[in-house]
């Protein structure tokens, strides 16, 4: 487990959609520190997507779909993991 003092992101995350009972969209915004230099977003279908850095170390993702809808989010320094953070979205009155 990594503390919060050696944390190698800092990640905001948000979903909704267009009533209580469903999920369609989510963004996430983040930064990393120095000695990460590759972010992915997993997604439930299997797929991975880069997430380029910025200039001031930052990252953002916007999914338009339940499907593209991040379960985690992971930092890589090199070819290492260096963390890997769930996601977990759900609808507040699913059924």
């Amino acid at each position: 487990m990594v503390s919060a003092g050696e944390r190698a992101m800092v990640v905001f995350f948000r979903a909704g959609g267009s009533n209580l009972s469903v999920l369609e969209e989510a963004a996430l915004v983040g930064v990393v520190r120095d000695d990460v230099t590759r972010v992915v977003a997993s997604i439930p279908t299997g797929k991975e997507v880069d997430l380029p850095l910025n200039g001031a170390r930052a990252f953002s993702y916007l999914a338009t779909s339940a499907h593209a809808i991040p379960s985690a989010i992971t930092a890589y320094g090199g070819s290492e993991q260096v963390e890997r953070i769930a996601l977990h979205a759900s609808a507040p009155n699913a059924k």
